[in-house]
Formats: C-alpha cells, sequence, structure tokens
C-alpha cells in the first residue's frame, strides 16, 4: 500500500530532517515530496539528501491562498493509496499497519485530534532535546486537521486557508479512531519567537488588498493576529503553552495492553 506525504517548506534546515524522520518512522516506505517555497537556506540539499522528490513555487512572500491551492491539487496524480498534506511542523501520528487496517475498514478519511508539542529548548537549533521523545503538549483542536485520506475513494478537497477546514468529495467514511497530529511549532522559547519573528517578515501579503477581499472580517482578524509583530504577545503565548503542557499519551498504552492479553490468550488457546 502506498503513503504520499507532502509537506510544505520554506527555510526548515532545523525541523525538515526530523520531520523526514518522524515519517519514516511511522511509514518506513512512504514517499516524500517537499513543496519549496524558494527557500534561502539548505532545506532543499537537505531534502534531496534524504530521497525526497523537491518542487519549487513562488509566492513573493508568505501566502496562505497559494499554499491551500497546493494542497488542493498537488496529489492528483495519485492513483490509489493514502494521502498526508501538511505543513512542516505536523507530524502526523500512524504506523503502515494502522493505515491498512483502515483501508480494510473502509476509511477513506483520518479522524485526528490536534496535540500541541511544547518543549523547552534553550537553542535555535533545537539540538539540546530529542523532538521524538517530547511527551508534553495539551490538546489543540486547531490541529485537528484533516490532513489524511484516501484515493481514488476521495475525488477532490478544498482545503481553506491554514487547512484547518476542508470539504471533500467522494465516498466519505471517517475513522473511528483518533489518531494524533502533533503541532511541533512552541518547542523552545527562542526557536518560538524566532519562528514568529521570521514569519511575520513574510506576511506582507496579509496586508494586500487582494488578500482582504478573499477574507471576511472574523478571518482577516484572525489572521493578523497570528502573523503579528508584538514578540510579548508571543512569549505570554509560549508560557502558556507551557504551563498547560501535560503528558500525553501518543502509543494508547491501554490499546497496547489490551492487544497483548488478546494474542497472549490466542497463544494460550
Amino acid at each position: 500500500m502506498n503513503v504520499y506525504v507532502f509537506l510544505l517548506c520554506y527555510n526548515e534546515s532545523v525541523l525538515l530532517p526530523h520531520t523526514i524522520q518522524h515519517y519514516r518512522n511511522y511509514i518506513p516506505n512512504c514517499i516524500i515530496t517537499i513543496y519549496d517555497n524558494m527557500s534561502t537556506d539548505n532545506s532543499v540539499e537537505i531534502a534531496k539528501s534524504l530521497g525526497c522528490h523537491v518542487i519549487y513555487f513562488e509566492s513573493n512572500g508568505l501566502n496562505d491562498i497559494k499554499q491551500s491551492n497546493i494542497k488542493n491539487t498537488c496529489f492528483k496524480h495519485i492513483k490509489n493509496g493514502w494521502i498526508i498534506c501538511a505543513d512542516m511542523d505536523e507530524w502526523l501520528c500512524i504506523t503502515i499497519d494502522e493505515l491498512y487496517n483502515e483501508y480494510l475498514n473502509g476509511t477513506t478519511i483520518l479522524t485526528i485530534q490536534g496535540v500541541n508539542m511544547v518543549g523547552t529548548s534553550k537553542t535555535l537549533s533545537l539540538n539540546d532535546i530529542n523532538l521524538h521523545t517530547l511527551k508534553y503538549g495539551y490538546n489543540y483542536n486547531f490541529e485537528s486537521k484533516r490532513l489524511c485520506f484516501f484515493v481514488p475513494n476521495i475525488k477532490s478537497v478544498k482545503y481553506s486557508l491554514g487547512a484547518h477546514i476542508a470539504k471533500f468529495t467522494g465516498d466519505i467514511k471517517y475513522s473511528k479512531n483518533k489518531y494524533i497530529n502533533k503541532h511541533m511549532e512552541c518547542l523552545g522559547l527562542n526557536y518560538y519567537l524566532n519562528k514568529k519573528k521570521n514569519r511575520n517578515k513574510r506576511a506582507s501579503v496579509i496586508n494586500s488588498d487582494n488578500f482582504k477581499i478573499a477574507l471576511n472580517n472574523i478571518n482577516l482578524r484572525f489572521f493578523m493576529k497570528l502573523y503579528t509583530s508584538d514578540m510579548n504577545k508571543h512569549k505570554n503565548d509560549y508560557l502558556n503553552f507551557y504551563k498547560k503542557s501535560k503528558k500525553i499519551n501518543e502509543n494508547n498504552d491501554d490499546k497496547i495492553i489490551e492487544n497483548f492479553i488478546k494474542l497472549f490468550i490466542e497463544l494460550l488457546i
């Protein structure tokens, strides 16, 4: 069973190798394509060295409209398989065996629970923490995206800006199980503030007349808040995230124990 992972990228040399490692750990034979927004660091070189296919696109700054359009169309050439459309800081936690079981169950769209992961790195390189063993975070419904679906059963998808809402056409059946989507942004105060600072620099498109016309007032206020240059606000946000974080149970230990008991009983019989 083929699994295709499509990831958006701009200057993600720090996080990119960890994201690729995450998906290869969970889905070893997944086919990863990086949509690179003309990165100025060595993101592309890293992606290619890790066996990823790279497609370039240009948007003259941060442009959520163009990014949503990419996610709406990137899988059109795929005839059969699971599709994962995500940002670089979105780590869907699902194995190939789980995807196969969902396929057998007739599932065409995964039900997702977003979790905002919180780390305590002191560096911009994140080299003082292990991202793959982070245990603390909190449920974050804003990241409960419909980022994984099966084609050809799903014919088309229309993602909203940021892909937080999706409209699908085709044979729609959501999974009964919920799968964690780790949002890997709040990994340390310095890292978090640097990301927000760089994102604000690229967000000039938010102030354009075309963008304002495309959004209603509610969405516009949201995006202005998201891309604000107020670093004190972002600092307070991070501290609040840290305070509300708790240990998460990514591996569903109860389910693992239950399956182990069933297997043990079968072996006895």
